[in-house]
C-alpha cells in the first residue's frame, strides 16, 4: 500500500507541476481512477480500459455492459465515466457558445432581460471580461441612483471580486422618463473614476423606463445605435455638455 500511495502522490505532483502536458494517456486515466478505486493500483486497469476502448476517449466512452466485463473494474465506473463525458460536453458548449455583449443592441437587450421583473428604482452593475462575456450582474443600489448614500465601494468591490475588465451600470426609473438628471450624470462619472482606479472601464450607464432605454455614454435616446461598439463613458454624453 505504501508503494501505491507514494506513486499516487508523485502522479498528482506531476499534474500540479505541468498539468497533463507530459502524461501518457494511461497515466491520465490512472489518475482519474484514483477517485473510484481508492487504495488500489490503478495502472493495470487503466491499460486494460485503453486497450478495450482503443484510446483514452474510447475508454471513457465504454458503456456499462463493456465495463462490467472487465475484471476488477469498479461498479461505479459507468456513472463516473458518464459524469466526466457530460461535464466535458457541457463545459465545452459553454465555452463555444457563450454570448458576448460588445454592442449597444446586445447590451440593451441584456439590460431589459435582467430588469424585466423590477418595478422600482434599482441599479445593477453588469460585469464583463475583455471579450464582453458576462461575469455577473449584482444589484448595487436600490432607490434613486444619485443619492449620497451610494458609495464607490458598492461598485468597486463586486468588480474586483469578479475580476472584471469592463462594467456597465443599468438603472431603472420606475416613475420617471428614461433620461438621467444632472445628479445621475455626476454620480456616474464619479463611479467611472473609481472603477478606473481599480483597473475596470465603465463603458456606459443605461437608463431604463418602460420600453425605453437611454445611453449616458452616447447621449442616445430611446433608440440605441444597432451595432456601434461600446464607447468609453468619458468620450460620450455630448448631449449634456
Amino acid at each position: 500500500m505504501a508503494v501505491h500511495t507514494g506513486h499516487r502522490g508523485r502522479l498528482k505532483q506531476k499534474f500540479l507541476s505541468d498539468s497533463f502536458t507530459h502524461f501518457a494517456d494511461h497515466e491520465i486515466l490512472e489518475a482519474l481512477l484514483f477517485y473510484i478505486r481508492p487504495y488500489r493500483d490503478t495502472n493495470p486497469l487503466a491499460h486494460v480500459l485503453i486497450d478495450t476502448g482503443g484510446s483514452l476517449s474510447g475508454a471513457l466512452a465504454l458503456d456499462a455492459a463493456h465495463l462490467r466485463e472487465i475484471p476488477e473494474c469498479p461498479v461505479t465506473a459507468p456513472l463516473f465515466f458518464s459524469l466526466i463525458r457530460e461535464i466535458g460536453r457541457r463545459a465545452h458548449g459553454e465555452e463555444t457558445v457563450a454570448p458576448t455583449y460588445g454592442n449597444y443592441t446586445a447590451l440593451r437587450d441584456l439590460a431589459k432581460r435582467l430588469t424585466a421583473d423590477i418595478s422600482d428604482d434599482r441599479t445593477l452593475l453588469l460585469l464583463f471580461d475583455n471579450h464582453y462575456r458576462l461575469l455577473g450582474s449584482p444589484e448595487v443600489y436600490r432607490g434613486y441612483y444619485a443619492s449620497s448614500a451610494f458609495r464607490t465601494q458598492d461598485v468597486v468591490a463586486p468588480a474586483l471580486r469578479a475580476r472584471a475588465s469592463v462594467a456597465v451600470l443599468v438603472s431603472t426609473h420606475a416613475s420617471r422618463i428614461a433620461r438621467p438628471d444632472p445628479y445621475e450624470i455626476a454620480a456616474t462619472r464619479h463611479m467611472a473614476s473609481a472603477l478606473r482606479l481599480a483597473g475596470v472601464t465603465l463603458t456606459d450607464h443605461l437608463i431604463l423606463a418602460g420600453t425605453q432605454c437611454y445611453s449616458v455614454a452616447t447621449g442616445n435616446g430611446p433608440l440605441l445605435a444597432s451595432e456601434a461598439p461600446a464607447a468609453k463613458l468619458s468620450e460620450g454624453d455630448k448631449s449634456h455638455e
